[in-house]
């Protein structure tokens, strides 16, 4: 069997694939997933460890595949200092005969690597009973430095029995849940439930097989800490072409404004945070200071673990180890024994997340809530407590109030105000345009104001997809109108204009589904203009405006810019299509729109 064993061995290799901050991009890990089945004479990978499991074998074969697969990627150049490897874990391993514990440490002291680089991910896949042994087992692994993950979270139906017992650092939601999770109310319902059930846990959460654009947009809004599929990179065998930082998950921006993170980083309490490796004697003294009551634990790589309350160590002290601990110096109880999970969020986390965090403990004392520990970059920077949540909470309704429409939810007059004061003042060239529907008057009036606000936000939906990456500005002035700036020194004026051009045919085609049937058979609407007349209208479209900012326009002030753009938004509704303008001071150059090819190659005529 040993010989058998070997000979797998020689074929079997892994392919890694990475797993992302799904809002920086920047790679925290990656999974190693096994490679060449087919030339070891197997089906499946399943058959591969079947065959040793039914040979008793299993542990042999997974020690040894363990090692290969962390020799590969230390000797790559993508391994650094706080690299984790996602590691599956066949959970008959645990179990199997010829189990030897304390294997996977001993490889990895001769590899000089930490066990705090390794995450072991635990399946539904073969179901083992939660018994006192296997906790105890995984447990050991934690104390020992390793990190657990659930892994297909959601296809069978022990995981929440697994989340429960085994207390997981990751959790990765299944492929089948996030597949149309963009489109699938049910399934978005069922990840949000999820989601908040994990980080009140202090357990982040992986979205795991993401394959297109849309779904990552919604993972990113629903709250999930990581992403991992192929819209970010397939599994490599060929290490070379992995990246430490995915840019174009960086580029992808949150339709929530910078205002969240901005109070949450002013806010922070910077609590110097204790090792999990310090003894609880430390922690004893680091509570003499009367200014401390909580202690946040984190790692070697100052990853967070939970916290220490003053309470809790009261509570362990008074215990019958109490005695021992107090007056034998020698004691050494792991800080494990008192650490309290807490949840932990990114700085850029939505603050209705932390709202509905502290709000669902079920405690109504304050001072019994833990606290939320705040990461940047995987790496603990500080924590809010309850006084300071609830002062995050006053802030954020104050500005949320003055600058935001309310019904889109979109930055709105003063935050397109400062956002153009802005960009004016630097010397790059930038785009402003300005979106206004036509013929919205009459379809309000016709089918009511709830109808009309589905329209407008059909618009704003269209104009966040599109415009969504970092360098774009989306703004609600009101009404039907929308404002969209772009620094023009990361993308052309033509990429801008056909952005613009894709807004406009995916509103007017899409918006016929606003009308009853027999309007859309008859092609228009019998309604009054605006003198009181009777007339047919056309369905609701879209118009905008485009104003070129060049180089050499000066320094125009943002009241110049606005009347520049109301002038254009006037003549683009006359046409019921667009204009665009460059200004070059001290003249301004005002173009019509005449062709439009699919190639995108456009013709203008300048006005008189």
């Amino acid at each position: 069997m040993k010989e058998t064993i070997n000979k797998m061995l020689d074929s079997l290799t892994h392919a890694y694939q990475p797993i992302v901050n799904i809002h920086t991009g920047k790679c925290i890990g990656f999974e190693a997933l096994l490679r060449n089945f087919l030339e070891s004479g197997f089906e499946n990978i399943d058959s591969v460890f079947n065959y040793a499991y039914a040979n008793d074998s299993l542990f042999t074969l997974d020690i040894n595949l363990r090692k290969k697969a962390i020799q590969k990627i230390k000797n790559s150049d993508i391994f650094q200092n706080d690299t984790l490897l996602f590691y599956n874990l066949d959970n008959r391993t645990l179990t199997s005969k010829d189990y030897e514990f304390g294997k996977t440490i001993e490889f990895l002291d001769e590899l000089n690597i930490s066990p705090s680089n390794i995450c072991f991910e635990v399946s539904e896949k073969h179901y083992l009973e939660c018994s006192e042994y296997l906790i105890n087992l995984l447990n050991n692994y934690k104390k020992q430095g390793f990190s657990i993950s659930i892994d297909d979270f959601g296809v069978k139906f022990s995981g929440l029995e697994y989340v429960y017992n085994f207390e997981p650092d990751y959790v990765k939601i299944d492929r089948f849940f996030i597949s149309d999770i963009n489109k699938n109310h049910k399934k978005r319902l069922f990840v949000e439930h999820i989601i908040s059930l994990c980080s009140k846990l202090g357990i982040k959460t992986i979205a795991e097989g993401i394959e297109t654009l849309e779904e990552l947009k919604e993972c990113k809004e629903m709250g999930f800490n990581f992403a991992q599929g192929y819209f970010i990179e397939k599994p490599q065998i060929d290490l070379f072409s992995l990246k430490s930082v995915y840019e174009h998950i960086n580029e992808i921006k949150s339709t929530r404004s910078q205002t969240d993170t901005d109070l949450i980083l002013k806010n922070l309490k910077q609590i110097e945070p204790i090792n999990i490796n310090d003894s609880i004697i430390n922690c004893l003294y680091r509570f003499k200071d009367a200014s401390v009551n909580l202690l946040p634990v984190v790692d070697n790589k100052m990853r967070p673990i939970g916290v220490i309350t003053e309470k809790d160590l009261k509570n362990y002290a008074y215990s019958p180890y109490g005695k021992d601990l107090l007056t034998n110096k020698t004691y050494n109880k792991p800080l494990s024994a008192v650490i309290t999970k807490a949840p932990i969020v990114c700085a850029t986390s939505k603050i209705e997340d932390i709202i509905e965090s502290f709000v669902q403990t079920g405690s109504v004392n304050t001072k019994e809530i833990p606290p939320v520990l705040v990461v940047q970059n995987e790496k603990y920077i500080g924590c809010l407590d309850a006084a300071t949540i609830i002062n995050i909470v006053h802030k954020y309704n104050l500005v949320r109030v003055s600058n935001q429409n309310p019904l889109t939810k979109l930055p709105g007059n003063n935050p397109i105000k400062d956002y153009i004061q802005e960009v004016i003042n630097k010397p790059n060239q930038a785009a402003f345009i300005y979106f206004d529907i036509d013929k919205f008057k009459v379809y309000n009036d016709t089918f009511g104001f709830r109808q009309g606000d589905r329209i407008i936000l059909f618009l704003s939906d269209i104009l966040q997809k599109t415009f969504s990456q970092k360098h774009y500005f989306v703004g609600h002035i009101g009404g039907d109108d929308f404002f969209v700036g772009c620094d023009l020194s990361k993308i052309s004026f033509e990429e801008v204009f056909e952005k613009c051009i894709k807004a406009q045919d995916d509103f007017n085609y899409g918006s016929k589904v606003f009308y009853p049937k027999e309007i859309i058979d008859q092609g228009y609407i019998r309604a009054k203009d605006r003198d009181g007349i009777v007339k047919n209208f056309g369905f609701v479209s879209v118009s905008f405006a485009i104003l070129h900012i060049a180089k050499q326009s000066g320094n125009p002030d943002e009241e110049k810019i606005s009347k520049l753009l109301a002038l254009l938004k006037k003549q683009a509704k006359s046409l019921s299509a667009f204009s665009v303008a460059t200004l070059l001071e001290p003249s301004i150059n005002l173009f019509d729109f005449y062709e439009f090819k699919k190639s995108h190659a456009f013709n203008f005529k300048q006005a008189k």
